[in-house]
């Protein structure tokens, strides 16, 4: 065996052991790229509930502020108050609850109270009623709302 050959050996033992550890480096890098799309496949995961959650938050949101919208309470003179629904939509199976103990006349279960129509009725608070009016109602799709104010003050 020549010296060309004993060369020959070790340049070819060397590039085997090259090609070894740079198939080794390329499996572990092939490897880590794996688990980091797997991490960012969580991640966009995460993000897509999150903002499912964050619509239906917005979706919650917009429904108490048109219901906030959709009342307008006025004293008309003493213990008389006009109930005016302020939306664009009739509002069905509408209750007025009254403050506890207070004193009433007139219809508070109304079937329907039409876009922009007025209501009337008396409430007079007694010594043991409280300030707050809650009027319940059924929205359009048919879901229950909620409206509670202060009784508007006397002149």
């Amino acid at each position: 065996m020549s010296l060309v050959d004993v060369a020959t050996a070790v340049g070819v033992l060397v590039a085997i052991a090259l090609g070894a550890v740079s198939w080794r480096q390329a499996r572990a890098a092939n490897n880590r790229a794996v688990t980091a799309n797997e991490h960012a496949a969580t991640a966009n995961t995460i993000a897509q509930e999150a903002l499912e959650v964050a619509r239906g938050q917005l979706t919650l949101n917009e429904r108490a502020a048109a219901a906030s919208e959709r009342w307008q309470l006025v004293r008309l003179r003493g213990d008389l108050l006009e109930l005016t629904n302020t939306s664009a939509d009739d509002a069905r199976h509408v209750m007025v609850h009254p403050p506890e103990h207070a004193i009433t006349r007139g219809d508070l279960e109304h079937e329907v109270i039409r876009a922009g129509s007025s209501v009337t009725f008396m409430i007079a608070r007694s010594m043991g009623s409280d300030w707050a009016l809650t009027i319940t109602w059924a929205a359009h799709d048919g879901s229950p709302q909620q409206w509670t104010r202060a009784l508007p003050p006397k002149a």
